[in-house]
């Protein structure tokens, strides 16, 4: 699937971090899940496929890190994941993802109103330092009814 990231605007006011907030470091970012078989990635490496039950309460729990050190989560202003056409943002969708926990990102997705079957997946997020966003890594998502 080709991923486009023409789709990746958001109407959603842009909210300028705290003047304090320092930036994510940069390196070798990955992604380990606590929720998959499939357990990690590195950044253009592998891709993590997590499973999402439509109507269900079931959560996608990932740890992100950079150099193989977990990063604080609460550095994250924003986060989308994107699938062609279909952009799921934590500004238009909070219900969606839990941005609350500073050891992992959370995600509640089986009322996102997707498809179901496999969907590649971009993770892209958003900090002090990237105001723009970062492709954090690929994933897919393998949604079930």
């Amino acid at each position: 699937m080709l991923l486009l990231f023409a789709n990746l605007q958001s109407s959603a006011p842009v909210i300028p971090p705290a003047a304090n907030t320092p930036p994510l470091p940069h390196g070798v970012y990955g992604v380990a899940s606590l929720t998959s078989r499939h357990k990690s990635i590195q950044h253009q490496g592998t891709r993590l496929e997590e499973t999402v039950y439509l109507g269900h309460d079931n959560t996608i729990e990932l740890v992100l890190s950079v150099d193989g050190q977990a990063i604080n989560r609460t550095l994250i202003t924003r986060l989308q994941l994107a699938m062609g056409a279909t952009v799921l943002d934590s500004d238009t969708a909070p219900a969606l993802f839990d941005l609350t926990r500073a050891d992992r990102l959370v995600m509640e997705l089986g009322g996102a109103g997707l498809a179901a079957g496999r969907h590649a997946a971009a993770l892209i997020i958003y900090d002090a330092g990237d105001p723009n966003g970062l492709v954090w890594g690929d994933l897919v998502l393998v949604v079930k009814p």
